[in-house]
């Protein structure tokens, strides 16, 4: 690259960090000001810029909603369907906008091409329930002769909660569709659905007998997500039972292409999923025919002390390399002694892959009796990936017996930029015994993983609140990083209590970002002092309306204050933004009768433009009565 083109690459990398990090995430004086400017950018030349521009929108949230325009115009301009276009940017921004995107999404629904119509649909199915004020649109656009779009709309329909008197009968009726890939994702989307659980097991039953091997897998799989949710495991057992016991159908449709399954499998998956006793031996039947069915091997194990019959077939599968085959040895614990000496055999084969399955269950057998075999398994933490995974299965069993392998696992993952969700599982069934690892967890908070993370964080326990803390107070940490701190502290609940003078410190003078967290933390926290009040009180009144948002809903946490904050609540119902309205009514709902005094403001927001806050007005005024209201969807 000659010198000006070099100086041009670094003249965008910091044209697009001024973008990305300096207006939208870096001075709050003027956001109005900020979103002209972006908005001005949208018509830029440069993809980068056009792009760099609407993720500075989406950054400011609500606040951008006058960019909502430039934004649908951006979000279908096809010119480019990389992720890292302009277009996908402008479709996380009006994301992130959220409720005050939803007119506009619902209108691209409505009257957009079909391309137009299904990407402003799945926006509005992330958007989640507060987008229902689109659901007319929805429905109205189902009528489209366009199966594709059909499908999409369905799966929004789902997601806003919509289901009984519009999509259950689509679905039925795609039952019946000659395409099979059709049939297969119907009988997917109905496990997705609560209601009218016996109409969908009726349907699902009969394609168990479909001629079309995905069909049947997704049908399985679906039977086993109604029977185990909803308590119909009684009447789908026998089916499965019966297709697992055909020769022809386990023959023809093992690891067909076009589930990536076995229907087999997923028929085992989902009579285990049960938990009966009496479906064990069908299930142990069909893994006899292939012990390559690795997934069959898993459900096997899933059976207790009647997994014992398994230990031949596990053997056997297990000198093939099986990972699950080790696993299932494993889960058995000492209840397999009977096969600890082959497994001591096969931990001096030629095969390496043979020994360190060997190895991992030997150390799930006896965590103390093979210390040979423990040696192999740690090295088996070094590998990431199924193996690794394996071995951090055998961890978890043994919860927090098996600290002693923390070491390997913070050495494993520690110049990684993420953490094994195995591994994860693991360190949090060992509680405080992983403690050494939780610095490391803390480096990792600011992921995807965030979830998975904060939860082994909980369960090492209140050790790992310190730390924390000293991410919260570092001004140096990245703003990400700290505001993920902030929400990790809330899953400690009470018992972070400690952390309340850093988190009002913070909102006193901490980035929008940090203030917002800050806000849903003190109300998971929950600790009812009158200062962790009086700082959501003043954030009530924070310019970012997500800062307002979350606090209007973290105050319903205090109701032994609510003489205070029920006046507070009270002026948050006139908010101009629709997240914020709607979350002062849900809490005042959630105060009770307590709210009584808000109850005629309330009553004047069950005719509030957006249908969304009418809703939450609706049920908070039965809840203040005393009365049930029909549930938000």
């Amino acid at each position: 690259m000659n010198r000006s083109a070099t100086m041009a690459a670094i003249g965008l990398s910091a044209m697009l960090a001024c973008l990305g990090a300096g207006i939208s995430r870096g001075d709050e004086g003027d956001i109005a000001e900020q979103v002209r400017e972006l908005i001005s950018q949208l018509d830029s030349d440069s993809e980068l810029t056009r792009r760099a521009a609407a993720i500075g929108l989406g950054d400011l949230g609500p606040e951008a909603r006058t960019a909502i325009p430039k934004l649908m115009t951006l979000s279908q301009d096809r010119r480019s369907s990389s992720i890292e276009s302009a277009r996908w940017a402008a479709q996380q921004a009006l994301e992130s906008i959220g409720c005050e995107a939803v007119s506009k999404l619902a209108e691209a629904v409505r009257s957009g091409d079909s391309e137009s119509a299904h990407e402003a649909g799945v926006m509005l199915g992330r958007i989640g329930p507060p987008a229902q004020d689109a659901i007319p649109a929805l429905i109205e656009r189902l009528q489209d002769p366009d199966p594709e779009l059909q499908a999409s709309i369905i799966t929004t329909l789902i997601a806003l909660h919509v289901e009984c008197e519009v999509v259950l009968p689509w679905l039925l009726e795609q039952l019946q569709s000659p395409d099979h890939e059709a049939r297969a994702n119907a009988a997917w989307r109905l496990a997705l659905i609560s209601s009218e659980s016996a109409v969908a097991t009726e349907a699902l039953l009969e394609l168990l007998g479909d001629e079309a091997p995905v069909v049947q897998a997704r049908a399985a799989w679906a039977l086993g997500e109604i029977g185990s949710t909803e308590g119909r495991a009684d009447a789908v057992a026998p089916a499965l039972r019966r297709l697992l016991s055909s020769e022809a159908v386990y023959a023809a449709n093992c690891f067909h292409m076009g589930c990536g399954q076995s229907v087999a499998e997923d028929a085992a998956d989902a009579l285990a999923s049960f938990g009966r006793p009496e479906d064990f031996e069908a299930i142990l039947a069909a893994a006899s025919r292939d012990d390559d069915a690795t997934r069959l091997h898993g459900a096997l194990s899933r059976y207790g002390e009647l997994s014992v019959r398994a230990i031949p077939l596990y053997m056997q599968s297990l000198r093939k390399g099986s990972e699950f085959s080790a696993v299932g040895l494993a889960r058995l614990g000492s209840a397999a002694a009977d096969a600890v000496p082959e497994l001591r055999e096969l931990l001096t084969s030629d095969d390496e892959h043979v020994r360190q399955l060997a190895a991992i269950a030997l150390v799930g057998i006896d965590l103390e009796g093979h210390p040979d075999a423990v040696e192999i398994f740690l090295n088996c933490l070094q590998e990431m990936g199924l193996l690794s995974g394996c071995a951090a299965a055998v961890l978890e069993m043994h919860g927090p017996r098996a600290g002693f392998a923390v070491s390997a696992m913070i050495e494993a993952i520690e110049d990684l930029d993420f953490v094994d969700i195995h591994f994860l599982a693991a360190l949090e069934a060992m509680g405080p015994a992983a403690s050494p690892a939780a610095p490391l967890l803390v480096k990792h908070l600011a992921t995807a993983d965030f979830d998975d993370i904060a939860a082994a964080l909980v369960s090492i326990g209140e050790d790992a609140i310190p730390l924390l803390i000293d991410v919260v107070d570092d001004g140096f940490e990245p703003v990400a990083k700290r505001t993920a701190a902030i929400r990790a502290l809330g899953r400690f609940g009470a018992a972070a209590a400690t952390s309340a003078p850093s988190l009002q410190r913070v909102a006193d003078r901490g980035r929008f970002e940090l203030r917002a967290a800050v806000a849903t933390t003190l109300g998971e926290i929950a600790s009812d002092s009158e200062q962790s009040v009086r700082t959501l009180l003043a954030l009530l009144q924070d310019p970012r309306a997500v800062v307002r948002s979350n606090t209007a809903t973290a105050l319903a946490s205090f109701d032994s204050q609510s003489d205070a904050i029920v006046p507070a609540l009270v002026d948050a119902l006139s908010d101009e933004y629709i997240a914020v309205r709607a979350a002062a009514a849900r809490s005042l709902g959630s105060l009770g009768p307590s709210a009584r005094p808000a109850l005629g403001e309330i009553q004047r927001l069950t005719d509030d433009p957006s249908g969304y806050v009418a809703a939450e007005a609706r049920r908070a005024v039965g809840a203040i009565n005393g009365s049930p209201a029909p549930a938000v969807p």
